[in-house]
């Protein structure tokens, strides 16, 4: 049975590895010794399994490199190492082990394995396609009439053919842009998150990964939305500067 560990300071956090050997499988204890809390891996916002606020408790098979950050300054030694005794059947906490994949102890490393935030394109609907396929029912309710809910965000086009009365679309006004901008700023807040505290407490205040997922998607449609008004708009600015009402002229024949 074997320990061996480093600590290496990043931003405001302290990211300690621990990497265990044994000669047989065993149940292990590694808790924390630095003066601060366990910032543990997670797994869909929920710290991975076997892991609590004060360490980590599972199975060894051979070997097993673990990782976490902490508030702390690095310190001697950093966790202290509890064997068990042999292995047993029994899942470690949170969820199976299967469904926690191995995660480099550094920033980077957490990132790539809570993967990209964004779905598929494919599976994004794109802004003026909410009449979807023949017979699909649209939204209904007083959420479709919200600026900032149902389909609301999902405006229809436009840019598009005058297909609505005045040729525009009478939901997407100054409370549409109000909520893109608020949507704006909370990405921009996530997006400011450098390190592995501050990308954690900015995940939190969002509302966990799957609204992070969610806004990211959002932002895509609003993108598209205000790239059609744009070119609305520009093409309304220049039918303006051409056009000029014969005042003078009407006056005199009415």
């Amino acid at each position: 049975m074997d320990a061996d560990w480093t600590t290496a300071r990043a931003g405001d956090a302290t990211l300690v590895s621990v990497v265990l050997r044994v000669d047989r499988p065993r149940r292990v204890r590694v808790t924390n010794e630095l003066d601060g809390p366990v910032w543990p891996p997670r797994r869909r916002g929920a710290p991975a399994a076997g892991w609590d606020e004060t360490g980590f408790e599972g199975r060894v098979e051979k070997r097993r490199a673990l990782g976490y950050a902490t508030p702390a300054a690095p310190g001697e030694p950093p966790v202290d190492v509890e064997w068990l005794g042999p292995a047993d059947d029994a899942p470690e906490r949170g969820t199976d082990r299967a469904d926690v994949p191995s995660v480099d102890p550094t920033a980077d490393g957490v990132v790539r394995a809570l993967g990209d935030p964004r779905p598929p394109r494919d599976a994004v609907p794109s802004p003026g396609s909410s009449e979807g396929e023949p017979g699909a029912p649209g939204p209904t309710g007083p959420a479709a009439d919200r600026p900032d809910g149902g389909g609301a965000d999902r405006a229809a086009d436009p840019a598009g053919d005058a297909s609505t009365a005045g040729g525009s679309d009478p939901r997407f006004g100054s409370e549409s842009l109000d909520a893109i901008e608020e949507r704006v700023g909370r990405a921009e807040a996530l997006a400011g998150a450098d390190t592995l505290p501050a990308a954690t407490a900015a995940v939190e205040d969002a509302g966990g990964l799957a609204a992070v997922r969610e806004l990211a998607a959002r932002l895509d449609d609003d993108a598209a939305a205000l790239a059609r008004i744009e070119r609305r708009a520009r093409a309304l600015r220049e039918r303006v500067r051409s056009t000029e009402v014969p005042v003078e002229t009407l006056e005199r024949l009415a």
